[in-house]
Order: C-alpha cells, then sequence, then structure tokens
C-alpha cells in the first residue's frame, strides 16, 4: 500500500514511518507501505505541487499532522482536494496523528476538512493515541438529501406600518 506524508520536519515524518510500519505488521494486516514524505510548503510552489499530485495519485492513504487538521492552509486545502478528485483509488483515507508539540492533547480536526473528507467519499483515521480518553465524542452524521429550510412566519410580529418608528427615543416626549 502507498502512503503520502504532508508535513514540516523530520521527526514528524519519522513519527509517522514508525506508526504506519507498525500498524502494518500487526497480525491479520500483514501490510508494507510504500512512503513517500512531501513538505508542506512544497505545495506552495505549483511546479512541486503538481509533482506531488501526480505522485500521490494511486496513493491509499495521505497523512498530515495533527495541527494542519485543525487550521488547513489554502494550499493544502486546495492540494486535498486535487488529490481528492484525482485519485485512483476509491478506497482512500486522510490520516491525522498528533504533533510532538501537542504532547498528548486531542487532535481536533476541523469542520472544513471533515466536509472536505465527506464531500469527495474518503475515510478519515485519526490517531487514537492522541485522542483524550475524557473526551466525549459526539457522532455527527450529514443528510443524505438536503433538507429544505423550515418556512419564517411573521404573524408573531406587530404591523409595522401601524408602530410609530420614534416612540420611545425621547424625542418630543
Amino acid at each position: 500500500m502507498k502512503a503520502i506524508i504532508i508535513c514540516d520536519d523530520s521527526a514528524f515524518a519519522a513519527k509517522s514511518r514508525v506508526l504506519l510500519r507498525r500498524v502494518g505488521d500487526r497480525p491479520g494486516v500483514n501490510v508494507r507501505w510504500a512512503i513517500k514524505t512531501w513538505p508542506v510548503n512544497a505545495l506552495q510552489d505549483p511546479r512541486l505541487s503538481e509533482r506531488a499530485l501526480l505522485e500521490s495519485a494511486d496513493a491509499h492513504l495521505v497523512v498530515i499532522p495533527g495541527k494542519h487538521a485543525r487550521a488547513l492552509s489554502s494550499h493544502l486545502r486546495v492540494w486535498l482536494n486535487r488529490w481528492a478528485a484525482l485519485r485512483q483509488l476509491r478506497d482512500a483515507a486522510v490520516g491525522v496523528i498528533g504533533d510532538d508539540a501537542e504532547s498528548g492533547a486531542t487532535v481536533d480536526v476541523s469542520l472544513e476538512l471533515r466536509l472536505l473528507v465527506q464531500r469527495h467519499g474518503l475515510n478519515l483515521i485519526q490517531d487514537e493515541a492522541a485522542v483524550s480518553k475524557d473526551r466525549t465524542r459526539v457522532p455527527v452524521r450529514f443528510p443524505l438529501k438536503r433538507e429544505r429550510p423550515l418556512p419564517i412566519r411573521f404573524g408573531h410580529l406587530p404591523d409595522t406600518a401601524m408602530l410609530d418608528v420614534c416612540r420611545g427615543f425621547g424625542i418630543n416626549e
């Protein structure tokens, strides 16, 4: 299987590689990962971004650090949208792994990333080791059909033509 790691530093890349290999070596999983790392700032260069996109088209998993999952940069958001649209594998995922800087804090994923994942039919995998045991999980469901908004009724409001617009402002009272 193929994984792409998009990160800021080599320590995160090394941590992610070890984690992926550990998961792949579990009994019943037995997966060998082909792993490629791209720096986040490479996505700002159109030529490098395109190269990363072409090399990632057949990736099963794109891994990003927790800090980028909480607040997607515009370059990462655009790249993930393009990758999701051009990917060759339908059953692909975005993985979020906590940063060392988080020191055990929860890995919160931005609504923007959740919507991107949902819109493209991707899976979202989070580093469970970084999720707090005290944290309450709230399932988020997206409606299959667009619901119509409830109609707004103005019957409870007085007729505005009958109101004296200057009353109560202290003018000529």
